[in-house]
């Protein structure tokens, strides 16, 4: 004889505020909306009470390049880094932490085509400007 589970299938959003004793988790990437995100492995991983209670469904090696490439949300990163020690906001340290991020971001090439972009299109305008001149 087999329990019946209504919920067997769940989003990472109707998990949120559960503690499951276990839980099976399809962490492969979706072909759908929404995206899997760090969030929604967060939701996934934390409802669980233990973490060897929680398994990966069709998890192949490939996948898991998909996992590592995860992050957190600029704005979470910059919010996180901008307590001080005595865990007081400090819009200084908030400045500095989106300024190192910005640069990791341009470093990377991410801001290279779109201030690439924004050249050409100030060169553009300033030689319309010139010639409006003549």
């Amino acid at each position: 004889m087999f329990s019946v589970i209504s919920d067997f299938v769940v989003t990472d959003f109707k998990v949120q505020g559960t503690t499951e004793s276990r839980l099976i988790s399809c962490l492969r990437p979706r072909k759908h909306s929404p995206p899997f995100t760090v969030q929604s492995f967060n939701a996934q991983f934390s409802r669980v009470q233990m973490s060897k209670n929680f398994y990966a469904l069709g998890l192949e090696k490939n996948d898991m390049d998909h996992l590592r490439c995860l992050q957190h949300s600029a704005a979470l990163v910059i919010w996180e880094q901008s307590y001080d020690a005595s865990g007081h906001w400090d819009p200084a340290l908030a400045q500095a932490a989106a300024e190192t991020l910005l640069a990791k971001k341009e470093e990377n090439g991410t801001l290279k085509k779109i201030k690439r972009k924004n050249n050409l299109q100030s060169s553009v305008s300033d030689s319309s400007s010139d010639s409006d001149s003549l």
